[in-house]
């Protein structure tokens, strides 16, 4: 058993004898370039003089377009209801369908909402005009 221990302690200090335990640390005198990472896919990078306070964030709003099946041109187009919210930047509009399962009878809701994208700092105004966050991507 004693010697097990005594070749098991040989054997861990002759193994950072033989070859460097570390990386190597020492940075060459000609080699004072900082190094740059890039950034990956999908990631933002932000410079040492962006100003964060000028980041606007963005949110979609929605509301249900009023079109009904089997009646097939009802329901409100994005650019009609676009006016109901006013002086509001929008920074795009679209028709989507809310992703809810429906009753399939003529005359129920097709589930079909205009979504608006507006500044967050907007939200407000635009939920006293009956638009609500939209949740779905």
């Amino acid at each position: 058993m004693k010697l097990i221990l005594a070749l098991a302690f040989f054997g861990i200090l002759s193994s950072c004898s033989t070859r460097t335990c570390k990386p190597n640390e020492t940075i060459s005198s000609q080699d004072n370039t900082a190094k740059v990472s890039q950034p990956v896919a999908g990631e933002t990078t932000i410079s040492p003089t962006t100003n964060m306070t000028n980041q606007i964030k963005k949110i979609k709003v929605y509301k249900a377009d009023g079109s009904v099946q089997c009646e097939q041109g009802t329901g409100t187009k994005p650019e009609e209801m676009q006016k109901q919210l006013g002086d509001i930047k929008v920074y795009s509009a679209e028709n989507k369908h809310d992703g809810l399962i429906r009753i399939q009878v003529c005359g129920a809701p097709t589930g079909n909402c205009n979504v608006f994208e507006i500044n967050e700092s907007d939200f407000a105004k635009a939920e006293k005009l009956g638009f609500k966050k939209w949740k779905n991507n």
